[in-house]
């Protein structure tokens, strides 16, 4: 599992190492120097929010993982279940969606978006389930679900403020 297929933060450190050592020795207008020493030092900030935002994306994959296999966990403890087809095609999809978690070529965002959608089809499912369930274990997995969407939701709009949004 990569984010991005190729090694992103080292080819910008290096072309922001480039720029310093054998860029800007060479150049001697002060404007050319400063635009310069500016552009090396935003690939350098590049470079660390493109690592950080690699590891969020694993944080956020895992603890979506977590809550889709306690769910299941949930479903399977249930043997007496009045409403076994739709339990079966609901645990067959998470477990799908668990045993397909870190699939060789898939993207950290294609997992990511993955993972958010069998978070839905969860709420979805469970919706279906509303009466083969104990409430209060309904409630519990429900709550799991939702707070996990909403860690989501909060993530993302974290990583927009301060962006400019053009009309």
């Amino acid at each position: 599992m990569s984010e991005p297929c190729f090694p992103v933060k080292p080819i910008l450190e290096k072309c922001a190492e480039f720029l310093e050592q054998a860029i800007l020795p060479g150049l001697n207008e002060p404007l050319l120097i400063q635009k310069t020493y500016l552009t090396s030092v935003a690939l350098r900030i590049l470079a660390n929010t493109v690592e950080e935002k690699g590891r969020d994306l694993i944080d956020e994959n895992n603890g979506m993982r977590e809550v889709l296999g306690r769910v299941l966990e949930e479903l399977r403890r249930k043997d007496t279940l009045s409403q076994r087809q739709a339990s079966n095609e609901l645990m067959e999809k998470l477990d799908c969606t668990l045993k397909g978690a870190g699939a060789p070529g898939a993207s950290l965002s294609e997992e990511n978006a993955r993972l958010k959608g069998a978070l839905v089809d969860a709420i979805k499912g469970l919706d279906a389930l509303s009466n083969a369930l104990p409430p209060e274990n309904m409630s519990a997995l429900r709550h799991q679900i939702r707070t996990a969407i909403r860690q989501q939701l909060d993530h993302g709009l974290a990583h927009l403020e301060g962006v400019p949004v053009a009309f």
